[in-house]
């Protein structure tokens, strides 16, 4: 009997913040290419595989990427509930005054509300714009690092093809190198940088 052990791909469930990345997974998979081609004969077929959604939803990085957004979410909609409460109190001043002014004059105040209205709408926009793309940059950047630790795992491992376990029914615990990949990619990346643009103060 074989003593070689296999085990089904784990599947992991995700947050919407790893979601997004398992989109890119499939172009992980590298292929070790030699300086000069050789015929399939010559090739000693060595597979690796692993789990790259896995290693993005449970590293350090990943986490603060997490952290530092959700902080900025917070704060954005602080920023906007303030202005909200601001546009309510125009609306309710403006009804008050809705007897006492000329059609003109109320509706040249009217426009102006709606024009203020118009720009807190624009504001949630912008905010929701801003960290959807630090979110997506700060992603690109742990992916190349994660392809770049994976790239040097499989060259010292003398391997030719790495897959995506989301590609494969059943691996050999052994050709796993998922725990591998994240254990040193902890260590060189244990944390995150994401640079926000700032946003003009009537949005």
């Amino acid at each position: 009997m074989s003593s070689h052990a296999f085990r089904p791909v784990q599947k992991f469930a995700l947050s919407a913040l790893v979601a997004i990345g398992m989109a890119m997974t499939s172009s992980l998979a590298l292929a070790q290419e030699p300086d000069e081609p050789r015929a399939i004969s010559e090739i000693d077929l060595v597979i690796l595989v692993v789990d790259v959604p896995a290693i993005l939803a449970r590293s350090k990085a990943a986490q603060d990427i997490q952290q530092q957004l959700e902080t900025r979410r917070k704060s954005y909609q602080e920023e906007i509930a303030a202005k909200e409460e601001e546009l309510q109190s125009a609306q309710r001043e403006l009804e008050k005054q809705r007897t006492i002014l000329s059609n003109e004059a109320f509706e040249e105040r009217r426009q102006e509300f709606r024009e203020q209205l118009a720009a807190v709408q624009r504001g949630v926009q912008q905010r929701k714009s801003v960290l959807e793309r630090a979110f997506a940059e700060s992603m690109n950047e742990l992916r190349k690092a994660v392809v770049a630790v994976v790239a040097e795992i499989s060259q010292e491992n003398g391997a030719t093809l790495v897959l995506s376990n989301q590609q494969v029914v059943l691996v050999e615990t052994g050709l796993d190198i998922t725990e591998q990949v994240l254990t040193m990619l902890d260590e060189r990346v244990p944390s995150a940088t994401i640079t926000m643009p700032d946003i003009p103060e009537d949005q």
